[in-house]
Formats: C-alpha cells, structure tokens, sequence
C-alpha cells in the first residue's frame, strides 16, 4: 500500500488485522492510529513509540523487529484466539477514541500552548495566558 489512497477505511475494513513490521525507529506511525481507528486487532514491532501506545496482549500484539517468527506466531495467535483479536480490536479503537480524537487532540495542544506561554512568562515575557478549563471551554466553542 504505497503512497496516498483515499480508499484506507476500505482496505482497513476488510483486513482480519493489521501488521506493522517496521524494522526501524519510526515516531509515531500515522498507519497505527489508522489501524486503531479501524477497529482491527493490530500488531506491531516495539520501535518508537508504539510500545508506548500498545499494551501487550490488551490492545495489540508486541514482537521484537526483525522476527519474522514471533511475527508468525503472533499472526497465528490473533487468527486461532478470535476473543483475544476482538479484545484488542475494542481496545484499540478504545484508544483511539480517547487519544486520537480531533478534540481530545486540540485540548492537548491548547495544553502545551499555555505551558509553554507561561514557561515565557515566567522569563520575563509579557503574553497573555488562559486556563486549562478555558482551553477546554474554547475547544468545545469552537466544535459547535
């Protein structure tokens, strides 16, 4: 799956899970949110963040990069234990509900904006700061 689609929710839907086999550190994959987002059982190689972000066994399946065996084998697992792959696949989407939300998204940069003004304030800068519930607030105005 190279380069742009438009089609992604129809090749993620029709997929029984999805594999991320990345052999090198990568930040924080766009193709793992997607996957959660999805609804499919997912599973992952521990680079970058995804060990961060997938619990082993709760929400994802874990394997070292480069193992095309525990790849194997976690395949198998996700394919023989459908209540496991279910699991994962609800806690997945679960996850990304709360994490990856538009909104969920923008408090938390509204968040990082204020810590950051105030960090400049505290040096000696003069900028206006608001509250977190403000930030709140305004992110929920914004949506209506």
């Amino acid at each position: 799956m190279a380069g742009y689609r438009w089609d992604t929710p129809d090749v993620y839907a029709a997929c029984d899970m999805i594999v991320i086999a990345s052999l090198r550190t990568e930040a924080s994959p766009i193709v793992l949110r997607e996957a959660f987002a999805s609804g499919r059982p997912v599973i992952a190689t521990k680079v970058g963040d995804i060990p961060e972000i997938i619990e082993h066994r709760q929400n994802g399946l874990l394997i070292k990069p480069g193992d095309a065996k525990a790849l194997a084998v976690a395949i198998l697992e996700f394919l023989s234990d459908p209540k496991l792959a279910a699991h994962c696949a609800v806690n997945g989407l679960r996850y990304a509900v709360e994490h990856f939300s538009f909104d969920e998204m923008m408090k938390a940069k509204l968040r990082t904006d204020m810590a950051l003004l105030k960090n400049g304030m505290n040096r000696g800068a003069s900028v206006s700061t608001m509250s977190s519930q403000e930030a709140d607030s305004r992110s929920e105005a914004s949506r209506n």
